[in-house]
């Protein structure tokens, strides 16, 4: 099925000025994806019913939740949960599934050439296990974790280039 050009412009629109605002100031501010949560539904509705706007509904469900999820387990920024947000909202859940699943995969691997580029993929697996580690023994034998050993990654740019793979792909 091909996505409509309107679509492909929105996203386009929506992750590029995500990209930008991500990469240059670590933040991916309320006015970029709030407007698209509150608008594609409403959109849908005007153009497509109350089905439409179900679609639009559960496609913020379904591509936030995952990322909500992340966020609160302090994985992801609020930002970023945001942005799966609008894009679930303009896409539907099972493009905004596809969206985020792509993203999920290509922030990995982008994650991996950083680190290894910077020589900390063995610092970084190590504080990885320690969070998983962590997160399954009592607290009384939980490690402390330096937050100078976390590493931040920022995905707006990924899941843009995500988004236009998975879109492109159709």
């Amino acid at each position: 099925m091909d996505t409509p050009a309107i679509l492909l412009a929105a996203t386009l629109v929506l992750t590029g000025i995500a990209a930008i605002t991500d990469w240059r100031a670590g933040v991916i501010p309320n006015w970029i994806t709030l407007p698209v949560v509150v608008g594609a539904p409403l959109a849908y509705l005007g153009f497509y019913g109350q089905a439409g706007a179900e679609h639009s509904l559960t496609g913020i469900l379904g591509a936030g939740l995952v990322p909500y999820v992340l966020f609160r387990l302090e994985a992801m920024g609020g930002g970023d949960v945001k942005l799966f947000g609008a894009l679930g909202a303009l896409h539907g859940p099972a493009l905004g599934l596809e969206i985020l699943i792509a993203s999920l995969v290509l922030s990995c691997v982008w994650a991996v050439v950083l680190l290894v580029r910077r020589g900390e993929l063995s610092r970084v697996l190590a504080t990885s296990a320690a969070l998983v580690r962590n997160s399954v023994v009592p607290r009384s034998r939980r490690r402390s974790i330096a937050p100078a050993s976390m590493t931040e990654l920022r995905m707006a740019p990924l899941v843009m280039a995500a988004s236009l793979l998975v879109l492109m792909w159709r």
